[in-house]
This record gives structure tokens, C-alpha cells and sequence, in this order.
């Protein structure tokens, strides 16, 4: 059964659909900036308050409470309307921004890292949806190409920008400054989607299946980045994982009996939609493992300072930029987009190829090129993924289908954090009889080991993120394969 519209609303005219996506582009930035220069004020933090051994929760309850939330606003925003709840996210983006830039213990601040994690969750899916709302299938590529280059673009400047205000003023400042830039997307946002068109057709919020999703989503991902450092067989992660996989059930179970479900599971009887949604699962375990992995490889082993290893990346955003761009305008062009799909996911199994294959003593150059690729790979699948989802479902589930892609993808990406910390430390282990004290090292403290000690550390972390690269390999594969097997359909020239 078909549930696409039929092809008769006719598309906004152009100067107003740049309009919007300009507006959109301002919240998207606010939270790809936020993500990235956090990251590079983590020592500091610690420094100021304390907790060393805690720190990483400040990512983790930041990306917990985003994953938990993605469906949610999407089925909220189906029900009322883009804009509210937009300008909902931000709200919460910009509370859980102050109050993080005024936490005085690192408690406090991971409980404002998981508010404003709340309100980050909707941001980039959220714009994605209107960009469906607003763009025929036929421009989309291109318009999704742009939020694409906004992601990429802070990526490039966040770390700079992060350690710059650290040192300048404070660490708080990186929050704080999240005030005015949070005012001006949300008046921008605020302006551009007044009256911007969208299917509305009444629903009713499942509020039980609302409770089983987050009593689903965050034990599950809290016992899963317990399991690199605790084990499977700690009790609290085994607790946490049980728990996650039983409220899973249940929320199964509540999708399949609820009248209006928060993640239609009648979505995944599309082909397309349930290959697109594999492939971004996929996609979101390949980019875990490179992207996390592939900085330790180049400053504990190969000797880069953090500024260096975080310049190399400039080269892969770049790539990743470019793609957006390029094939974005092919799809609105032609409007073919399997070619451009099956092309970028072959691409991403090839550079996880080439970084597994390059040997310990390989100079840093092969390792750029691989890192290109992967911002190849990722530059043309990801914005294509997004359209095939759209283009599977009718205007009324526009927004639950954008968010069960976002969802797929940051599953797979949470999954990937996991799987990949197990196999770093399984390797290390069989190498040196320890893992974890290695891979939580810094460089520093590595090369300063004694030359024997050292030479097998740095070997057996090469050998663990070569297993990492190695493992990417199938996985971009089989995304490939999945979308060898989606039907190119036309893509209509209207909304």
C-alpha cells in the first residue's frame, strides 16, 4: 500500500524557500556548534570541578537525552505544527545553555547537559522536517545538502572556537554565549515558519508509548557506554541492558496496539523506508567507529598534538561539504539519486578499506586520503538517505518518518560506541592483558612509557583500531547493499 500524496500542492516559490531553510540553518548551527566546542573544554572542566573519572557524562547525558527525545518530536510536530515545536527545542536548548554555563559541581552540569540535550534533539531533525514540508523532492537534495554544510562548517571552527573562549574568558562562556546566539535562531526561526505550509491531520499523543520509549532508549544506552570500561558481565550494566531490552519489548508491543503510535512500525512495511532506515543504522555504526577511533590512532601513535590530529580533520569536512553541495545539485538536476547513494556508501566501506590496510609505519598522508573518503562517503549517503525516507510517506507522517531515521542513525551510532570500545579493549587484552588503561592514556603519558613497553602499547593500539577499521568495512557494505536495493522512484516536482 501506497501513502504517498498525490503530486498536486503546488511547491513555494523559491525566495521564500530559501527563506525558510536560512532560518532553519541558525538552529541547526546552534547545535552542531555547541557539540563540537564542548568537546575541547572537557580538561578544563575538570580542572574547575572536579570529577575526572565522571567527565565523559557530560557527553554522555547530553547524547542520551538527545537520542531518547528524536521521536518524540516528531510525532509532536506532526500534531502541533513545526513552529511551536521548534521554537520549543530552542527554548530548551537555550535554558539547559545557561544553566550549564552557572553549574557549580559537575552533577549540576550533567543534568544541564541532558536538558539541553532535550532541546538539541529536535533541532537538525526538526529542520530536515520542514525542508520536507516545504521543498518538492526534487530540490530537497540540494536544500538538505546546505544544513549539511552548516554541520560540517562546525565541525571545522567548534574546536577552535571552543578553545579559544576557554582560554580568553571562561569554559562557561561556551554555554553562556549560547543565550544571544539562542535568541537571534529563535526570532529568526520564529519569523521564517509563520504560515510556512504543513499537512495537518488530527492526531492524539500516545503518552504510554512516550514513557516506554525513554524508559527503553536510556538504560539501554547508558549500560551500553558502560560496556567498554565495566564489561558484559558487570551487574549494573547487565541491569541496565536488561532493563532497556525489556522496556524495548513493551514498547514494541505499545507501537503495535496504539492507535496513533509515536514511531509508526507500519512505516517499516514500505521497502524503501525500512532499507533507508538499515542503511542510516549502518551508516551510524561505520561513523562511530572512524570517528572516534581515528584520532587516537593519530596522537597516540603517530605522535600529533590534538591542534594537529584536529587539523587533519579540516581536510574530511571539507570533503564532506563539498559532496552536500555537489550532490545535492545533481539529484535536483536530474532527479536521480540511487546512482549518488549507492556510489557514497561503497565509498565509505572503501576509506574504512584503506585506513584498515594501511600498515603501523605508514606515513600520516594515506591516512588523510582514507579520512577524505570518508567525508566522501558520508557527503553523498546522508542527505540522500534523509530524501528516500521523504519521498516513501505522505505529508501527515513527514515528521515520524524524518525522526525514525534520526533514530536509526543515533542508535547506530550509541551501538557503534559500544561495539567498537569492546573490540579496542578485547584486542588490547589479548596484546597486553589490559585495555581500558591504555585507551583512557594520554599520548603523553604513553611515549613516556619505558621503549619496550611502549613499542607494544603503541602496536597493540594500532592493531585495535585497525580491528575497528577492519569491522567498518562489512558494515559500509552491507549499507551499500541495502541501497542497491531501493526502488528509485520519481521525485516530484511539487511539495
Amino acid at each position: 500500500m501506497s501513502i504517498r500524496p498525490p503530486d498536486t500542492t503546488p511547491a513555494l516559490p523559491p525566495k521564500r524557500q530559501r527563506r525558510i531553510v536560512l532560518g532553519l540553518m541558525m538552529g541547526v548551527a546552534l547545535s552542531s556548534l555547541d557539540s563540537m566546542v564542548v568537546a575541547t573544554a572537557l580538561p578544563t572542566i575538570a580542572g574547575d570541578l572536579g570529577g575526572l573519572s565522571q567527565i565523559a557524562w557530560i557527553v554522555i547525558a547530553y547524547a542520551v537525552a538527545t537520542t531518547a527525545v528524536i521521536p518524540l518530536y516528531g510525532k509532536l510536530s506532526d500534531v502541533f505544527g513545526r513552529r511551536p515545536i521548534f521554537l520549543l527545542a530552542i527554548i530548551l536548548f537555550i535554558v539547559g545553555s545557561v544553566w550549564s554555563g552557572l553549574a557549580q559541581n559537575l552533577p549540576e552540569l550533567i543534568g544541564a547537559r541532558a536538558l539541553q540535550g532535550l532541546g538539541g534533539g529536535g533541532l537538525i531533525g526538526l529542520a530536515q522536517t520542514v525542508i520536507g514540508d516545504v521543498v518538492p523532492p526534487r530540490e530537497r537534495g540540494r536544500y538538505q545538502g546546505y544544513i549539511g554544510v552548516v554541520v560540517a562548517l562546525m565541525s571545522i571552527i567548534g574546536p577552535s572556537v571552543g578553545g579559544i573562549v576557554t582560554d580568553a574568558f571562561s569554559w562557561r562562556w561556551i554555554f553562556l554565549a549560547n543565550l544571544p546566539l539562542g535568541l537571534i535562531a529563535m526570532i529568526s526561526t520564529s519569523r521564517v515558519l509563520r504560515g510556512a505550509p504543513q499537512q495537518r491531520v488530527r492526531h492524539s499523543i500516545d503518552y504510554l508509548g512516550s514513557v516506554l520509549l525513554l524508559l527503553f532508549v536510556v538504560p539501554l544506552v547508558l549500560g551500553l557506554f558502560r560496556v567498554p570500561d565495566a564489561g558484559l558481565a558487570d551487574p549494573v550494566t547487565i541491569a541496565l541492558l536488561g532493563s532497556g531490552v525489556l522496556f524495548l519489548g513493551a514498547f514494541l508491543w505499545r507501537q503495535l496496539v496504539a492507535r496513533e503510535p509515536i514511531m509508526s512500525l507500519s512505516l517499516f512495511r514500505l521497502p524503501d523506508f525500512r532499507r533507508a532506515s538499515l542503511a542510516g543504522f549502518c551508516v551510524g555504526l561505520a561513523t562511530a567507529g572512524i570517528t572516534l577511533y581515528f584520532p587516537l590512532l593519530l596522537q597516540t601513535v603517530k605522535g600529533l598534538s590534538a591542534a594537529e590530529s584536529g587539523l587533519l580533520f579540516i581536510p574530511q569536512s571539507l570533503s564532506l561539504m563539498a559532496m552536500n553541495l555537489v550532490c545535492g545539485r545533481i539529484i535536483s538536476r536530474t532527479g536521480r539519486y540511487k546512482a549518488v547513494l549507492v556510489a557514497g556508501l561503497f565509498t565509505l566501506a572503501a576509506s574504512a578499506a584503506l585506513l584498515a590496510l594501511l600498515p603501523g609505519d605508514a606515513p600520516v598522508w594515506p591516512y588523510v586520503i582514507g579520512i577524505v573518503l570518508f567525508g566522501v562517503g558520508i557527503g553523498c549517503s546522508t542527505p540522500v538517505l534523509m530524501l528516500v525516507v521523504q519521498n516513501a510517506v505522505g505529508p501527515d507522517q513527514l515528521g515520524v518518518a524524518t525522526a525514525t531515521l534520526a533514530f536509526t542513525r543515533s542508535m547506530g551510532t550509541t551501538l557503534g560506541t559500544a561495539v567498537f570500545g569492546t573490540i579496542t579493549t578485547a584486542v588490547l587484552v589479548s596484546r597486553l592483558g589490559s585495555g581500558t588503561d591504555y585507551l583512557s592514556a594520554a599520548p603523553s603519558d604513553v611515549a613516556a612509557l619505558p621503549p619496550a613497553l611502549r613499542d607494544a602499547v603503541l602496536s597493540g593500539i594500532t592493531d585495535a583500531v585497525g580491528a575497528v577499521f577492519a569491522v567498518s568495512i562489512p558494515i559500509g557494505i552491507a549499507a551499500a547493499v541495502l541501497a542497491l536495493a531501493i526502488r528509485e522512484t520519481p521525485l516530484r516536482a511539487r511539495v
